[in-house]
């Protein structure tokens, strides 16, 4: 017997978007670019981030040793580090920059209407991340615009058929929201 997870991927696997594109809801089938955003309330990431940060830094102790020995090695390093600390800081900003330029307006405020939706909240609890794929995004001219993503929670994910549109004064309005939950945890 199929269960209910593996009966909707497999209805969904071959289904058409408007645009002609399959979307694929498997775990293993997802293509696209995964946004994350901060999470306040969810104890195993934080926990994780702290072991992770942890054993960085022992890792970073033991290999960087041999060169705090020495005075003129320990000049070194920290004048590459002074150099390459701003870069990264640099570099880190740019890339979020360009991941979120190539979005157009109404999918960023499309997902965020769709984020304060209840029914949503009460599929996927707290909100940690998006999927989508990058060819079926809106064009900027689009209005109203068809959205087409997935949202990842704390209790599960849900993908996301939603409609947007703009109103006289420039602002976005929910057209209509279909979901489907894809996960439940």
């Amino acid at each position: 017997m199929v269960s209910e997870k593996h009966a909707f991927a497999i209805i969904e696997k071959n289904s058409k978007t408007s645009s002609g594109n399959t979307m694929h809801t498997k775990p293993s089938l997802r293509f696209g670019l995964r946004m994350h955003e901060s999470v306040g309330g969810d104890k195993n990431y934080k926990m994780f981030g702290i072991i992770s940060l942890v054993f960085s830094a022992v890792l970073a102790y033991f290999f960087f040793k041999p060169y705090l020995k020495h005075p003129a090695t320990r000049k070194k390093l920290i004048k590459t580090f002074l150099i390459l600390l701003p870069i990264a800081v640099i570099g880190s900003y740019i890339g979020t920059y360009i991941i979120e330029a190539g979005q157009p307006d109404s999918f960023n405020e499309g997902v965020e209407l769709v984020k304060e939706d209840k029914r949503i909240i009460e599929k996927i609890g707290s909100y940690k991340s998006l999927w989508f794929n990058e060819n079926e995004l809106p064009k900027e001219t689009d209005n109203p615009a068809d959205l087409f993503f997935e949202l990842e929670g704390s209790k599960g994910v849900v993908q996301v058929k939603s409609k947007v549109a703009k109103d006289n004064t420039g602002r976005w309005y929910l057209v209509e929201v279909q979901d489907s939950l894809i996960e439940q945890y």
